[in-house]
Formats: structure tokens, sequence, C-alpha cells
């Protein structure tokens, strides 16, 4: 240890070997938290942490509340995915930004006799009131969007995230493969999930 004098003041104690701190400020924005490996930052909106000089600190960034993670920010610009590492060197910032997931729609399987169909699917409107509809044909179209054909059945509305809707169909030919979409309209944008098929039964 060493002591510093000042002209007219208390004398000052200075020890050698005291490690050298750099800071790191986080910053998330939207409803998600981030977390280091080694401690010290676990925060939604912002917080700081010192680590020692070199220090390789790796940042997670954990979506909550149905929401998803956009990217990176500060000097983890550029950075794909959910985890960055930052070597302390310096002082450092770094941001994250999490948004409310899209409304979606999942095309569940159908099930069928030998001229009638049940259509099943699952919505997830966020909240907002849902139109629901189906497409369906014995042609595969692969991607339900902009197509013709919607509203199999009687449409209904949702508005709860997992709420499952069906249609019957009837008048279908046996033994053919159909080819079907679910679909949620909410103020008039299409949201549609993926085609899936099923088979009439063979006649009797």
């Amino acid at each position: 240890e060493a002591q510093l004098h000042l002209a007219g003041a208390v004398p000052v104690m200075v020890f050698a070997g005291w490690p050298t701190l750099n800071t790191l400020s986080l910053t998330v924005n939207g409803s998600g938290v981030v977390t280091s490996n080694i401690g010290g930052i676990n925060c939604n909106p912002a917080c700081s942490a010192g680590y020692g000089a070199g220090t390789p600190v790796i940042l997670t960034a954990t979506p909550q509340g149905g929401a998803i993670f956009n990217g990176w920010g500060g000097d983890c610009t550029g950075v794909v995915g959910n985890t960055c590492t930052l070597t302390m060197n310096a002082n450092k910032t770094a941001s994250a930004t999490f948004s409310a997931a899209p409304p979606s729609v999942t095309t569940d399987n159908a099930s069928a006799t030998e001229i009638t169909a049940t259509l099943n699917a699952t919505a997830y409107p966020k909240g907002l009131s849902a139109t629901t509809s189906f497409r369906y044909s014995t042609s595969s179209v692969g991607v339900c969007t902009s197509l013709s054909g919607w509203n199999a059945g009687t449409p209904g509305t949702v508005s709860i995230d997992g709420t499952t809707f069906l249609r019957n169909i009837t008048g279908l030919v046996s033994g053919t493969t159909y080819y079907f979409c679910a679909r949620i309209t909410i103020d008039g944008t299409n949201y549609t999930g993926g085609q899936r098929s099923f088979m009439t039964g063979a006649p009797g």
C-alpha cells in the first residue's frame, strides 16, 4: 500500500492490485428479461453491473407473457439469436427488444366418415375479437393465403388464446382425400394456419 499526500487534506490510502471494473449497462424494451451467466444482470427495464477487465459475460434474453424476442442493440447489435457475449475490456452498453406475438391459428386434425367431416383448429387471437373460418378442397394448395372458398359452415367468433373451434361439413365424396386450412380474421386482417388433409371413408 502507499500514501497519497494532498496539501491541506487528510492522507488518502491507495491500495495496489485493486481490480479494474468495467460497467455493463442494459436496457430492456417490452415484455422480457435479460440475465447474465455470472450474475449481476437480471432486469427489466434497466440495470447495470461491474465486471473485471476482460471478463466474458453471456447475456440471455427470455420473452415473457407470450412476447417474442426481436433483437439486440448497443454493443450487441448484429448478434443473431437470444444470447450475446460481451468481453468487458471497457464499459459496455446493450439493449434487448421484445414485442407482442401476432395473432395466429393452428389447423388441427379432422375426423371424417363416408360423406361428412369435422374440421378442427385452435385460435390465438391475443385477446382480440376474431372471426373463424375454414377452407377445404380436393386440391392441395400448400399455402392457405389469398384463396377463395372460406367460411365452410357457419363462421364463429373467438377472443381467448387457446380456444378451439370446429366446422361440420357434409355432402363429401366417399373415398376421397380433402385438404383444409383454418383462418381467423381480425379487423380485416387474415391469419391462416397450415394445410392438413383427411380422407373420407370408402363406400360400405
